[in-house]
């Protein structure tokens, strides 16, 4: 009996994650596959202006502050690659919890960014989706 696609791809991916989760480290005890994760990953990196690097910084904490304080996000961290590179992600329960964030609240955050730095900031943005957590 031929299986539908959908089932095919859901038996597939059954036998990826098991050969994955029996992999060399596996065997020796090292490592444990979770499953996949729904959470989505939200992320905005930003390369600042030498000029206004400490403004930027003093700025920012805040500004993550009242993003997470819409409720669409669970967490949030702030990296730092070098004095001038900057990377906020914010951890959102669901596509759905972003999306509500991105049409509801990025107009009026973006807009107070834009108006306390005008220019000097690059800016890109990403979506990330947990595909499979790996742990010791």
């Amino acid at each position: 009996m031929e299986l539908p696609p959908w089932r095919w791809k859901q038996e597939v991916w059954k036998r990826e994650y098991r050969t994955v989760g029996r992999g060399m480290a596996s065997a020796r005890g090292c490592a444990t596959v979770r499953g996949m994760n729904r959470t989505v990953e939200y992320e905005v990196i930003v390369t600042v202006r030498a000029d206004l690097v400490a403004a930027w910084e003093e700025y920012l904490p805040g500004h993550v502050a009242d993003v997470l304080a819409t409720g669409c996000f669970l967490s949030a961290a702030i990296d730092r690659a070098a004095p001038r590179r900057y990377r906020c992600r914010y951890t959102a329960e669901s596509q759905a919890a972003l999306e509500r964030y991105l049409e509801e609240h990025t107009a009026i955050l973006r807009a107070d960014v834009l108006r306390r730095f005008p220019d000097g900031l690059e800016t890109t943005r990403a979506v990330w989706g947990a595909w499979m957590h790996l742990t010791p």
